[in-house]
């Protein structure tokens, strides 16, 4: 849709859709931008959603799946219930792409009510993965990720 008209010319969307009576198709064809936002807002916020909570994944690659898991495992039981800003967590879990490129991908998802809890908490857990004993693992953290997977 973003590439239908230009300038003079007009320019035509066509949408199918299963569910013609959803108030979200009704804003659009409304132009009522500010409706959708508000309504959209409303669904993240009741659903523990950024913009109203703060997340980060944690993401283990390893040659064997249970090493992956193992690894977050320890940082969710061990690590997470002590840190001053307990966060909610979900997971572990295999990613979607289970293996990609000879490794075994696992995630951690944790949320915060804020940024700077979110952040606070992070300044004391990254130390404290750093030192579990992982050999033969890669992790990361992704924060405010794209993509849960």
């Amino acid at each position: 849709a973003g590439r239908a008209g230009r300038a003079e010319k007009k320019g035509e969307v066509l949408i199918e859709t299963h569910f013609p009576d959803h108030p979200i198709l009704a804003w659009l064809c409304q132009h009522n931008y500010h409706g959708f936002v508000q309504w959209a807002l409303n669904e993240r916020e009741k659903a523990g959603l950024p913009p109203y909570r703060a997340f980060a994944i944690i993401r283990a690659e390893a040659k064997n799946q249970a090493k992956a898991l193992d690894f977050l495992h320890q940082v969710s039981e061990r690590l997470l219930p002590h840190s001053p800003e307990n966060p909610a967590i979900l997971g572990p879990f295999p990613a979607l792409m289970t293996k990609k490129l000879g490794f075994f991908r696992a995630s951690l998802i944790l949320s915060w009510p804020n940024k700077q809890i979110r952040h606070q908490s992070l300044f004391t857990l990254i130390p404290k993965i750093e030192k579990i004993k992982a050999s033969s693992l890669r992790w990361h953290l992704d924060l405010d990720p794209i993509q849960i997977d």
